[in-house]
């Protein structure tokens, strides 16, 4: 085990809301029953609305499943500033950092990003931002290139870029950042990674839920805002991306950026999106989106699939299909790198049997090579695909959740895993014509299905087809 943090304290923004319940407390958890956690830390809860300390805790654990000494610690380290408004500064907040006096400080703004402004302000004017106090932004980070802008420029009147720590939980799941390691760290597979001998990369990240409590952002932001801008464009930087210098922060950042600046415009015959009406989901009737968001009118999609292109020279000519949906059949995340066939087929049919290397994202996270195997018997020779199969879960540890590993390296001032402005921008920059001037119609699609028609028929034109994830399960 690394060395354990110092004494720190988190004051986190929007503590009453899904977030901080469903995600930060259940990491914090799981990161002291690991042993992570030093003896003396502090967490500070804000509230807009006067509440009872108690009560508040209870609700902000109700989601935490631990042992009770495990939870009594915690809670012994809470403390709830009720009543808390970050518009009328932050003299309260600032009081109570006094009489803690932890020196390592974590701020993390778990709020509309309305609220990051103000909240960076209020830090700012109060000089709660030490030289070494991360504020962490969460997603959505704008709705738009210009909002985006505006937002950023705000908050860096108050905050320093180094100490500005914008999150995509993605970046924090472990089967994620083995994709560095897949490749660096394995000379097979690095240099056959380039255009010479890969067909094409698929990126699957299907959900099986619909819009169930997330309805008033959702139907002003749908998919692409909220996965291809920031998920997907993450996952593509990361398969895509030249070997860093070192594996610090700004080496790794720099080559995900020279892939989003790489990026093809996107055009509209290459953007396909849909929105999912009514239909079966695992055997059980599934509402459309429009009555899930009480609007039938929406015009929010729910589903995109895109065809990218990346103009370096490792990849000219090599497709990226990006793909992602609610309310499709499961729920799986898959990267397949699919390798051309062989020049000469010595054995019958080989030349339909690519070699192909399929990551797990979620869930029974792994990788998977598939290979050609001949059959035993005599006669002639049969030749079929085979797995070589790694499950991660065969390593023994148990699958932290993204957010414990975000937050430990947050409290440790590593933002490695954490996106830096200009890598936003250059990723809202490539995201935008699919939002306005290319953005093609919307189709429908009933749940329960892979999407609409058109984004079977997108890989069809080259030859293509999508890998159904179940098969990889």
């Amino acid at each position: 085990m690394d060395l354990q943090l110092e004494p720190f304290v988190i004051v986190i923004f929007g503590a009453s809301g899904d977030l901080c319940k469903r995600k930060l407390m259940p990491a914090l958890i799981k990161l002291a029953e690991q042993g992570w956690l030093p003896d003396r830390y502090a967490l500070v809860v804000t509230s807009r609305r006067p509440i009872e300390d108690e009560k508040f805790k209870a609700n902000l654990f109700s989601m935490v499943t631990t042992s009770a000494k495990i939870l009594a610690q915690i809670t012994d380290n809470v403390h709830v500033l009720a009543d808390f408004d970050p518009s009328q500064g932050a003299k309260p907040l600032a009081d109570l950092l006094a009489r803690i006096d932890h020196k390592r400080r974590l701020f993390y703004a778990a709020t509309p990003p309305d609220q990051f402004a103000v909240i960076a302000e209020a830090l700012g004017n109060c000089s709660l931002l030490l030289d070494d106090s991360p504020l962490v932004l969460e997603k959505p980070l704008g709705h738009s290139l210009s909002s985006y802008r505006s937002i950023n420029n705000a908050v860096s009147k108050h905050v320093s870029e180094n100490l500005i720590y914008r999150i995509d939980h993605y970046l924090g799941k472990e089967t994620v950042q083995n994709l560095l390691c897949l490749r660096f760290a394995n000379l097979i597979f690095e240099s056959l990674w380039n255009r010479s001998y890969i067909d094409h990369v698929q990126i699957t990240v299907a959900e099986q839920e619909g819009c169930a409590g997330r309805a008033g952002y959702y139907d002003k932001a749908g998919t692409m805002r909220d996965m291809v801008q920031n998920h997907l464009a993450q996952l593509l930087c990361l398969t895509a991306m030249e070997q860093p210098l070192n594996y610090d922060a700004d080496a790794v950042r720099d080559e995900k950026l020279k892939v989003l600046r790489c990026l093809s415009k996107l055009k509209r015959e290459d953007i396909v999106i849909g929105q999912y009406g009514q239909g079966l989901v695992n055997g059980d009737k599934a509402t459309s989106y429009r009555d899930d968001v009480d609007n039938s009118a929406s015009s929010t999609e729910t589903f995109a699939a895109l065809k990218v292109g990346i103009n370096n020279w490792r990849w000219a000519g090599v497709p990226f299909y990006l793909r992602t949906g609610k309310r499709l059949p499961t729920r799986e995340s898959i990267i397949v790198v699919r390798f051309k066939s062989v020049p000469y087929a010595l054995f019958s049919g080989l030349s339909e049997l690519n070699n192909q290397i399929v990551i797990r994202l979620q869930p029974n996270e792994g990788v998977k090579l598939q290979v050609n195997n001949k059959l035993p018997g005599p006669g002639n020779v049969r030749v079929e695909p085979h797995q070589l199969n790694l499950n991660f879960s065969d390593v023994g540890n148990v699958m932290p959740d993204a957010y414990e590993r975000l937050l430990l390296d947050a409290l440790r001032g590593n933002a490695t895993l954490y996106m830096r402005d200009d890598e936003v921008e250059a990723s809202w920059q490539w995201i935008e014509p699919a939002l306005t001037t290319e953005r093609p119609a919307l189709e429908q699609y009933p749940a329960g299905t892979w999407g609409p028609d058109n984004a079977q028929i997108l890989l069809a034109a080259t030859g293509h087809r999508w890998v159904n994830p179940q098969i990889y399960s």
